[in-house]
């Protein structure tokens, strides 16, 4: 269908089966995925690849509806066609929950990774944690977990510990001053 296209009833009626069968077309498809949990789940990359074939799809009616009636002044619209606004919300608000469930996904696969960089299960489950409530994005956490492993690499150890004070390497109120390389006693 193109521009050209006589805008009329008959022409609407079948735009909206095209997009009725569409919308069938993928919720057939979801029922008859197997659930999460006994199949896995879809990792990240595939939720996108999902979500942008649905979006081509999009594209590609709305590509196919003329940008205004070019019908007979006489002719009336169809009277049971839902408009188009409520279709596209519903879709809309659909790609929005995938959009949620795949950084969610994204959000604890990075958490469970930065958690493994810790030996002890007290520290594991409190960075975990530290990520799943985080308001970073899951980037700053993988650049954290790089730069932690980067760490680990260098200095030869295999998790890496926090330090739990700073009493450990500094006492407070000390009187002590850097000058040059060496420490000076004040």
């Amino acid at each position: 269908m193109t521009l050209q296209t006589s805008w009329n009833p008959e022409t609407a009626r079948t735009v909206f089966a095209s997009l009725t069968k569409i919308a069938e077309d993928m919720l057939t498809q979801a029922e008859s995925a197997p659930s999460p949990e006994s199949a896995g789940t879809a990792g990240p990359q595939e939720a996108v690849d999902a979500l942008s074939s649905i979006v081509a799809e999009l594209e590609a009616v709305i590509a196919a509806i003329p940008a205004e009636p070019t019908g007979q002044p006489g002719e009336q619209a169809p009277v049971n066609a839902p408009e188009e606004p409520e279709v596209v919300a519903q879709l809309k608000t659909q790609i929005a929950e995938l959009t949620q469930k795949v950084e969610s996904q994204e959000r604890e696969r990075v958490a469970q990774e930065y958690a493994e960089l810790f030996s002890d299960a007290k520290v594991k489950q409190a960075k975990y944690d530290e990520v799943m409530v985080s308001k970073e994005k899951p980037d700053f956490w993988i650049a954290k977990i790089q730069a932690v492993s980067d760490y680990q690499k260098e200095a030869g150890v295999e998790a890496y510990k926090p330090a739990q004070t700073t009493t450990n390497w500094l006492k407070p109120r000390s009187r002590i001053a850097q000058q040059g390389n060496t420490l000076v006693r004040l």
